[in-house]
């Protein structure tokens, strides 16, 4: 009996499993003083997620559950403490950040959000 068909069929189906809670692709962070900028959003595995956001200090990989984001291992080490609260399925609002001395910004209300042109 030949067994390939079989293995090709259960790692499609397991492969299958992994839902994005999160879009990924290009999103835009609207930051609360009228700034915005560019942000790419990858999935590492389920989830877990990659915010690249070059200039900014909230870039690292992030855990999603019960509809927040929230950092897990920091770009930069003294960045930890963000987390974003899941609006809509293309929309984040961020809820928490590192005390502004640590950061040099305030971040706290600022948007991502998904951009409709990029693939999910």
């Amino acid at each position: 009996m030949n067994m390939r068909p079989i293995v090709l069929m259960a790692a499609v189906a397991l492969g299958g499993c992994a839902s994005v809670d999160i879009p990924t692709g290009a999103w835009t962070l609207r930051a609360p003083d009228g700034s915005e900028s560019a942000v790419e959003v990858s999935a590492l595995r389920e989830k877990e997620y990659f915010l690249r956001a070059p200039g900014r200090t909230f870039g690292g990989a992030y855990l999603y559950r019960d509809k927040e984001l929230s950092i897990t291992k920091p770009d930069n080490p003294r960045m930890s403490g963000y987390v974003w609260k899941l609006k809509s399925k293309g929309e984040l609002v961020l809820v928490e950040e590192p005390a502004v001395p640590v950061s040099g910004v305030r971040l706290t209300s600022a948007k991502l959000e998904k951009d409709r042109n990029s693939d999910d």
